[in-house]
C-alpha cells in the first residue's frame, strides 16, 4: 500500500523544479524504519541538508521525551517512529512509486 497522498505527490513534482529541497520523514503508521522509504510520512520539507538534520535531531529529541512519558502502547509506538526520523533528498530514487 502505498500512503504517499496527492498533496505528498504535488511537492514531490514541485520539488523537481527547485534546486534542490530535503524532506523530513517517519515511518507509516503501523509500520517500521524498515518500511520502504516511498511508505513513510513526510513531516517537514527543508531547504538544505543541514536544516533537515536540525529538524530530524528536533523529532527525534521529542521521541525520546515522549518514550520517557509514554505509558501507553500508541505512544511508544509514535516514539519509535519519532525516534527513527530520516531525512532524504527530492531526487532520492528510495522516494519513486514502483
Amino acid at each position: 500500500m502505498v500512503l504517499l497522498d496527492t498533496t505528498c505527490m504535488k511537492l514531490i513534482h514541485a520539488a523537481a523544479l527547485l534546486p534542490m529541497v530535503w524532506y523530513l520523514l517517519i515511518p507509516p503508521t503501523g509500520g517500521d524504519e524498515h518500511s520502504p522509504l516511498n511508505q513513510w510520512q513526510m513531516v517537514n520539507v527543508f531547504e538544505t541538508e543541514a536544516q533537515c538534520q536540525s529538524g530530524r535531531q528536533k523529532y527525534h529529541d521529542d521521541g525520546v521525551e515522549l518514550a520517557k512519558m509514554g505509558v501507553t502502547s500508541s505512544a511508544a509506538a509514535e516514539s519509535r517512529r519519532f525516534t527513527n526520523a530520516t531525512c532524504a533528498s527530492a531526487d532520492d530514487s528510495r522516494l519513486q512509486i514502483h
